[in-house]
């Protein structure tokens, strides 16, 4: 190849890289806007991400506060039920409060519903007594002694008030019933007394007149059983009566120890009365209430 060619083709190849050279150039300025626009759009893309992502977050927060508002608005309709139901017991107390006033007022007045049952009292003492009118009860009696028939004491009574109480006509008294009080086995070491009814209401009072005499200082004896027994018949009678008695009786022995020649005694009615003999003799009545002091004061009178 000649030197004229090789240099044309220097010429070509520098003039070819040269137009290239100011092709690029020349586009470089729209390539670098068009980068620049694209990383704009990836900044504003990022933006709009973190802005959306802010979004859910306060959409989030907003679902909170719903649910913290739904829970309030909850909390609100239980306080007022509860502040409806404190201001209706708060109610309720105070009507209680004003029946226990009235309840009590009732109570303080009832004076004659008290006295109404202190008569129904009285009546229903009265009526048990009245039904044990025709009764006495012999203590001590030794268990056994009115031999098999246990639920039935009726032939020893008979027996025991003719030939040990040596009343003749006994024997001819009708006995409803008579038995063991209370019924059943007795407890170890205990005797059970013996309670009698009789048809006839004088049949009764001769046995208790003739008792005090009779039974004094004559001691029964039982086959096979050692030992006497200090048997002693007293009037049927309830547990309010005795007790009332058992006081009379302890104001008999203050009598009779102040008073020793002086009478006293306290006779089988009801109700229980004790009868004692004043400075003139004549018989004065004492009733369980009674004390020492009025019955002297009622002497020096």
């Amino acid at each position: 190849m000649s030197a004229d060619t090789k240099r044309k083709r220097r010429r070509r190849a520098s003039s070819a890289n040269g137009h290239t050279h100011d092709t690029v150039n020349a586009a470089y300025p729209s390539v670098h806007v068009h980068a620049k626009q694209l990383q704009d759009k990836m900044d504003g893309g990022n933006e709009l991400r973190e802005i959306n992502h802010k979004l859910d977050k306060l959409d989030g927060i907003m679902k909170k506060l719903d649910n913290m508002d739904d829970k309030l608005d909850s909390m609100d309709k239980r306080l007022t039920a509860q502040e409806q139901e404190i201001k209706r017991m708060q109610a309720q107390v105070a009507d209680n409060i004003e029946k226990l006033f009235n309840l009590e007022d009732r109570v303080d007045n009832a004076s004659p519903t008290s006295e109404m049952i202190k008569n129904l009292t009285d009546q229903t003492e009265d009526l048990a007594n009245r039904l044990r009118r025709n009764n006495i009860v012999m203590h001590n009696v030794p268990e056994g002694a009115e031999g098999e028939n246990v639920y039935d004491c009726s032939s020893f009574v008979k027996k025991f008030l003719v030939e040990h109480m040596k009343i003749e006509d006994a024997g001819q008294w009708e006995i409803e019933r008579a038995h063991r009080s209370p019924t059943g086995p007795p407890r170890m070491g205990r005797i059970r007394p013996v309670t009698v009814k009789f048809l006839r209401y004088r049949d009764r009072l001769t046995t208790l007149k003739e008792a005090p005499l009779a039974l004094k200082d004559n001691p029964f004896r039982m086959e096979g059983r050692p030992g006497d027994f200090n048997i002693y018949i007293s009037d049927d009678v309830t547990f309010a009566v005795r007790k009332q008695r058992s006081i009379l009786v302890k104001l008999k022995k203050q009598l009779k120890s102040k008073y020793p020649k002086r009478r006293a005694f306290i006779p089988y009615v009801v109700p229980p009365i004790l009868l004692r003999e004043d400075e003139s003799g004549a018989l004065v009545r004492m009733s369980p209430g009674d004390t020492l002091a009025a019955s002297s004061s009622s002497d020096s009178e």
